[in-house]
């Protein structure tokens, strides 16, 4: 009796007639709309319902299981590779007396989740890239502020000013707008207040 392959249950060499490797063939979605699930291909946190068929007396079984891992297909068209959980009956272990000729993915809730934080971690990775790939033209007015404090010894005020703290770095005065100065003010007050002890 020869049956239709839709999937195969990868031997995982453990010695035992289940398996965690599941090989899915997208080109037999048999009643299922065509763009749905091929182009979605197969998400981690799917659910699986693998049909099973008993090669010499043609009973059917069913088994379900979840997707942990998939490997993206090596070219379209090709199989899903996967990672399952819990572990399914083997199709391709020595003496496999079952095939599976049908399966029906079901996206849930941990599918679509994922779906999403992977289009989000992808959109923060583009901005990160934006964001280090951004020049600012230089100005001369600028560099003139920065080169007179600098003169100045206000390093402190520098920082501020090209860290954007432009708040803090009008309210300074010139105790703080220098580290050396906003040290050796900050070492009196302590003075100060050793000596009233």
């Amino acid at each position: 009796m020869s049956v239709a392959v839709g999937a195969l249950a990868i031997d995982d060499g453990d010695s035992d007639e289940t398996t965690t490797r599941l090989s899915i063939r997208p080109a037999l979605l048999a009643g299922t709309p065509p763009d749905t699930l091929v182009a979605a291909g197969v998400l981690v946190g799917d659910r699986v319902t693998l049909t099973y068929k008993e090669i010499s007396t043609g009973d059917l079984s069913q088994e379900t299981t979840y997707i942990t891992e998939v490997a993206d297909p090596s070219a379209p068209g090709a199989d899903f590779l996967c990672t399952v959980y819990p572990e399914i009956t083997s199709t391709t272990h020595e003496g496999f007396t079952h095939r599976i000729p049908s399966w029906v993915i079901d996206r849930t809730s941990v599918s679509f989740a994922l779906r999403e934080a992977k289009s989000m971690t992808d959109e923060a990775q583009a901005l990160k890239d934006l964001v280090a790939n951004y020049t600012v033209d230089s100005s001369t007015a600028i560099d003139n502020v920065i080169a007179a404090l600098v003169e100045q010894g206000m390093d402190r005020a520098v920082d501020l000013l090209l860290d954007g703290e432009i708040e803090e770095f009008f309210g300074m005065d010139m105790s703080d707008s220098s580290y050396a100065a906003r040290a050796k003010a900050a070492i009196q007050t302590a003075g100060q207040l050793l000596l009233e002890d």
